[in-house]
């Protein structure tokens, strides 16, 4: 099982769990809907509520079931609701081809928008009146990517320290003059920039920059352009 995952809270058969192959790792939801049971609201509820808990997770997510909602028929209400709650946890489904015996499609197997579409093929193995679906999936992480940042740490900077040598620094100095009515230099806003980028050469004693290199991180799956 999924840890973390609260899916006690939907109602209907399913799985949760965690594959993990030589180091990669994906997330497993198998949902089964009852083709006896009426499609009512309730269901695309506790559905969205078990997405909740999984689709935020940082490794590949795979939704696949038995649904038992005609997604062939995109008239049909349920079946546009089921799609709908597909995109709002940006996921697609893959299968293009009826799954049944009867026709239409009414398994799942959804994957997310950012990851490559598997090929799903549909089996005919004669166990069931609803055909076997395969698919392959890349489940290999890809190498992790390092950027180099520049910062100072004025975190351990002596706050002292930095008080003296900013109280004797030429703008410190000039702006005090000014203030007695003595001041006679220059007072554009290009001299005044300079005067303030002499600064830099007390950052540089107290807090001199220093170079980082960090493993960049993945946005997670909900922070999305709109969100930004």
């Amino acid at each position: 099982m999924v840890p973390g995952c609260q899916v006690s809270r939907f109602q209907r058969p399913h799985l949760c769990a965690q594959l993990v192959v030589q180091g990669s790792a994906c997330t497993v939801l198998l949902i089964y809907r009852p083709g006896s049971a009426a499609v009512d609201s309730l269901f695309f509820e506790e559905f969205s509520l078990l997405l909740d808990e999984v689709a935020t997770r940082s490794e590949p997510v795979i939704v696949a079931g038995d649904f038992n909602i005609r997604l062939d028929r995109r008239d049909s209400c349920d079946s546009r609701h089921l799609i709908d709650v597909f995109d709002s946890y940006s996921l697609r489904c893959c299968v293009s081809s009826q799954t049944h015996d009867r026709g239409g499609i009414l398994d799942v197997v959804a994957t997310r928008t950012d990851l490559d579409t598997p090929d799903v093929d549909v089996l005919d193995v004669g166990i069931s009146d609803h055909q076997l679906l395969r698919w392959f999936c890349q489940l290999e992480r890809p190498p992790p990517v390092y950027h180099t940042s520049t910062y100072r740490p004025w975190r351990h900077v002596n706050v002292d320290e930095f008080k003296a040598s900013l109280s004797q620094s030429t703008l410190c100095t000039y702006l005090s003059d000014c203030g007695d009515g003595v001041g006679d230099e220059d007072t554009t806003a290009n001299s005044l920039v300079d005067k303030y980028a002499s600064i830099t050469s007390i950052a540089d004693r107290v807090a001199p920059i220093k170079t980082t290199s960090c493993r960049r991180r993945a946005s997670d799956v909900w922070f999305d352009e709109e969100c930004l």
